[in-house]
């Protein structure tokens, strides 16, 4: 799968630095897209999972200043050490890392970044240790310096970074867990992921929603808030383990 993935992406890369990165640096300065490297658990998982968020601040930005210089391959590794804990055995392990760049250029992690957004993650991640989880954003490349999504930006990357449904296609998920919330990120799944209507799940208070696509390739998805949001009004559990229990019956 990583092989695939990064032939994947190579296939974009020149396009998306002149055209993404470089061209409008000034008005819109982009950060890199957030590359995907799995681990040897979810290649050899039956079941697979992908966590799905908004998108990444300023990602790869302060490690990768130089764009010249900058490939898929060290985007790949670098997301290996953030989101997998550069993990190379047959295990599930907690995602989401601070690391620093060393002077000889090797990444040395710091500490888990104990978020809500990572800790939601784990905690489902922790009750289907069987199943292959991964970690993407609907919007593949942020801000450099700044969070939020640029619509300018946004709509850059469907021309010339448009690897989202090939990577699904790579990765081969049996289920989608949007962390999206709602608003203006219903609409940007619409026009990454395709068309689709919304069902409340039983039990949830309307926070959690199965997303029913158009395409009948697209695997089941659910969406949600974010983590945080659902952590700040006291929902957290109840949906992870909502989650946790739709996973486990896939």
């Amino acid at each position: 799968m990583n092989d695939q993935l990064l032939q994947l992406y190579s296939q974009y890369w020149d396009g998306m630095i002149q055209n993404i990165y470089k061209a409008n640096k000034e008005s819109h300065p982009a950060a890199y897209p957030i590359l995907i490297q799995v681990t040897q658990h979810y290649q050899n998982a039956t079941k697979r999972v992908m966590f799905c968020g908004q998108e990444t601040y300023s990602w790869a930005s302060r490690e990768c200043p130089n764009p010249d210089v900058t490939y898929p391959a060290e985007l790949m590794h670098i997301y290996n050490v953030f989101v997998n804990h550069d993990n190379k055995g047959g295990r599930i392990e907690r995602p989401g890392y601070y690391f620093r760049k060393l002077d000889n250029g090797q990444y040395k992690i710091v500490k888990a970044n104990i978020s809500p957004y990572w800790n939601f993650q784990w905690y489902i991640m922790q009750r289907n240790p069987e199943v292959g989880f991964v970690t993407q954003n609907i919007v593949k490349i942020g801000k450099r310096s700044d969070t939020g999504c640029d619509e300018f930006i946004f709509q850059q990357t469907k021309e010339y970074f448009p690897v989202w449904k090939k990577e699904l296609e790579i990765l081969h998920p049996d289920c989608i867990i949007f962390l999206t919330g709602n608003h203006d990120y219903d609409r940007r799944i619409k026009e990454i992921a395709g068309d689709f209507k919304l069902c409340s799940v039983d039990g949830t208070d309307g926070l959690l929603k199965e997303l029913i696509f158009k395409d009948p390739s697209m695997p089941k998805a659910y969406r949600t808030n974010h983590p945080g949001w659902l952590q700040r009004n006291r929902k957290y559990k109840q949906i992870a383990s909502v989650l946790s229990n739709i996973i486990a019956n896939l």
